[in-house]
């Protein structure tokens, strides 16, 4: 039965497909905004202002509102940046789906994109530093993403209705959700929000332990294979 009113959180790592999911969710009626109230930004509906992070506060402001206005049709919120947040009192009816995606293709991504230095990620460094300060505990770039992948998913797996593979059919998903989705021009664009750029060819086995266990006992969990090279 389709909902009416916000009910739904898409959530991950970053690099995990959140931004397609919006689409797919948006192409059958489904209203899903994406990084819009989980944002690090003051202006979610303008352009990125790097005038320092916004507060807890503002981000339990914004969801408030959006809770307290049905009326404007919003009913899902697509965002790595929810996962700090699922712990609310407001969160607690939602449902929450944890989107995955193949270890070794999210943190080749996360590296090629310039996550993860205050140089090149601004907002989104200062925000993953400030729920995560594990991360300054390392300069090395790749340890840095496989300490956010593991670290970043095992906070989600708690609040989680469902999980979801990126690569899998999203059909399924909807059928999950109970989202209708026939007579609907289905989104299927699954390189929406693809980077460009050389690939790092990241080789995930010579993270240093217990990390690179970690990584590994949680790639086989989500039901990918583990890859070295």
């Amino acid at each position: 039965m389709r909902r009416m009113k916000w009910w739904l959180v898409v959530t991950g790592t970053g690099r995990c497909g959140t931004g397609y999911i919006s689409q797919v969710l948006n192409s059958v009626g489904v209203k899903c905004s994406h990084e819009d109230i989980f944002a690090p930004y003051h202006t979610p509906e303008g352009p990125i202002i790097p005038e320092g992070l916004v507060t807890d506060d503002e981000i339990r402001d914004r969801m408030r509102t959006r809770l307290n206005n049905a009326w404007w049709g919003w009913q899902a919120e697509s965002s790595w940046m929810a996962v700090p947040y699922l712990d609310l009192p407001e969160m607690e009816k939602m449902t929450i789906v944890h989107l995955v995606r193949d270890p070794k293709k999210t943190i080749d991504s996360m590296i090629r994109t310039g996550g993860f230095t205050e140089e090149t990620g601004e907002l989104f460094w200062q925000f993953q530093i400030k729920h995560l300060p594990e991360l300054l505990e390392t300069d090395d770039l790749l340890e840095r993403a496989g300490l956010f992948y593991t670290r970043w998913n095992a906070r989600i797996e708690p609040y989680a209705t469902l999980r979801w593979r990126v690569e899998d059919d999203v059909r399924l998903l909807l059928d999950r959700l109970e989202i209708p989705y026939e007579g609907y021009e289905l989104f299927s664009d699954t390189t929406y929000n693809s980077r460009g750029g050389f690939a790092t060819d990241v080789d995930l086995e010579t993270l240093p332990e217990p990390l690179c266990g970690e990584l590994r006992d949680m790639t086989e969990r989500y039901g990918y294979e583990w890859p070295s090279r």
